[in-house]
C-alpha cells in the first residue's frame, strides 16, 4: 500500500479517556489514517492507540504539543495532513 493522500496528526498526552472515540472518528467513520505522537503519557494512551486499526504511534519524552505536532509533520508519509486533537472528533 502506498502513502495515504491524507493523514491525521494527533499529539497525545494522557488522553486515554477520549482517545478511542477520536481514533474511531478518523478511521472507522472516514478511513483516514492517524499518526499519533504520544508525548510521554503515563495513562496508557500509547497502548490504547496501538490497539486501534489505522493508527501509527510514535513515542517521545514529554516535550509539549507543539513539538509533538512538528514531529508528526516530519514523520508523515502523506501528501496532505490535518490536525486532530486527542479529544476531538473528525
Amino acid at each position: 500500500m502506498g502513502a495515504p493522500a491524507l493523514e491525521a496528526m494527533t499529539a497525545s498526552y494522557n488522553s486515554a479517556a477520549t482517545l478511542r472515540q477520536t481514533l474511531d472518528s478518523a478511521w472507522n467513520d472516514n478511513r483516514i489514517p492517524v499518526l499519533l505522537v504520544d508525548d510521554g503519557s503515563t495513562d496508557g494512551s500509547a497502548e490504547e492507540a496501538e490497539r486501534h486499526e489505522g493508527v501509527r504511534v510514535l513515542r517521545q519524552a514529554n516535550s509539549g504539543p507543539s513539538v509533538a505536532r512538528n514531529r508528526a509533520i516530519l514523520e508523515s508519509r502523506a501528501e496532505f495532513v490535518t490536525f486532530l486533537d486527542s479529544d476531538d472528533l473528525l
